[in-house]
């Protein structure tokens, strides 16, 4: 980001073409690896703060006619004009498109085995971590799926679960 800090900030690009720099450059190197993370609230919020900085970059100050002053947008004002899925739920919908593959995959396949293995011993003391899979089956639940298993068996529907995944 801090590479095309002077780029996205540059007047004279259009906006249409700094909204796509930040959707094929910028956006995907921030969540290379996206589909195996485990996302905290805290780390949603962290993303979603990033992103608004990055958008409120691009789309750059607003004048207030009453104020008589420049002013920087609101969240929802970036909402609107960015008008599309934030980053946590581009991550979430890769991990849901991840999910799918892996069950979707030979038993024998690595990601598989340990998608449904354990790995043995035991856990540290504590409150335990997060895990992936429980984050993920959190994320379906929020979209009303209900066997999970068997949706991803079926590329369709598992795809059409995904799209429904625009309102995570």
């Amino acid at each position: 980001f801090w590479a095309l800090h002077r780029v996205l900030s540059f007047n004279a690009l259009p906006r249409k073409a700094k909204v796509r720099l930040y959707k094929t450059t910028i956006r995907p190197v921030v969540t290379y690896g996206s589909e195996t993370w485990v996302l905290t609230q805290e780390w949603e919020q962290k993303l979603r703060v990033w992103e608004r900085k990055v958008l409120r970059r691009i789309y750059g100050p607003v004048f207030d006619a009453e104020e008589q002053a420049w002013r920087i947008r609101t969240n929802e004002e970036l909402r609107e004009l960015y008008a599309e899925p934030d980053v946590v739920t581009f991550i979430k919908r890769g991990r849901l498109r991840w999910l799918g593959h892996v069950e979707r995959m030979e038993q024998d396949r690595v990601p598989r085995r340990l998608l449904n293995g354990h790995p043995g011993g035991s856990r540290r003391r504590g409150r335990p971590r997060m895990r992936w899979l429980d984050d993920v089956e959190a994320d379906l639940r929020g979209l009303g799926v209900r066997r999970w298993r068997v949706a991803a068996l079926d590329r369709d529907e598992w795809r059409r679960t995904i799209e429904e995944a625009q309102v995570l």
